[in-house]
């Protein structure tokens, strides 16, 4: 081969390794350019969400100490007064951030719910917004699967009655609702979905 064909061919090589190289380049830029876009898109979404969380937290929190410190809902439930305590539970629900009330004595038997005309049954063992409250005489706040509702963001409050703990109030947000994860879409414009360990429970 001629000296100039050998000069072309290097040439040619030289040219098609810089276009290789900066296709590489462009590709790598364009895609953490994605990436970071993507990253941030999803931060802005997850503090979107965490500030709904904390709102509808500080909202169980005040309804729960305005509840503690109503004598008619202490009198009821240191009677077992079903009729009394479920006007007070289904005044509570629809309430914003409260879908579901929960009274039960300290047994854990449910005596009263808002969202439910379901009464009697036991507050499983699990039930953090349950059994803390009752066992510790603290409230507590998380996010739980229920006996009526598949999966609440719940605060339990333990009611006291002279000196002593006669029962809980639990005040919820129902995170398996259809309205819950329409309202995610429509504050952040994706689409929503909600997993109970590997089980669909709630779509957009």
């Amino acid at each position: 081969m001629k000296i100039a064909g050998k000069l072309m061919l290097l040439v040619g090589s030289a040219i098609f390794s810089l276009v290789i190289a900066f296709c590489i380049v462009g590709f790598l830029i364009i895609t953490d350019s994605g990436n970071s876009s993507a990253r941030k898109q999803l931060d802005v979404a997850a503090r979107t969400m965490q500030q709904n969380i904390n709102e509808s937290i500080k909202i169980q929190g005040l309804l729960s100490d305005m509840i503690t410190r109503d004598t008619e809902f202490i009198e009821a439930l240191a009677a077992r007064d079903a009729v009394a305590l479920r006007r007070i539970a289904k005044d509570l629900v629809g309430k914003p951030g409260v879908d579901l009330t929960t009274i039960c004595d300290d047994q854990g038997k449910v005596l009263a719910r808002g969202h439910s005309d379901k009464a009697g049954d036991i507050l499983g063992p699990k039930r953090m917004s349950s059994v803390i409250p009752l066992t510790q005489g603290k409230r507590v706040t998380g996010m739980e699967p229920g006996n009526e509702v598949r999966l609440t963001l719940a605060s339990g409050t333990p009611i006291y009655h002279q000196g002593k703990i006669v029962g809980a109030i639990i005040i919820g947000q129902a995170l398996s609702s259809g309205e819950f994860v329409d309202s995610i879409k429509r504050s952040l414009d994706v689409e929503c979905t909600i997993f109970l360990d590997d089980t669909r429970i709630s779509t957009t």
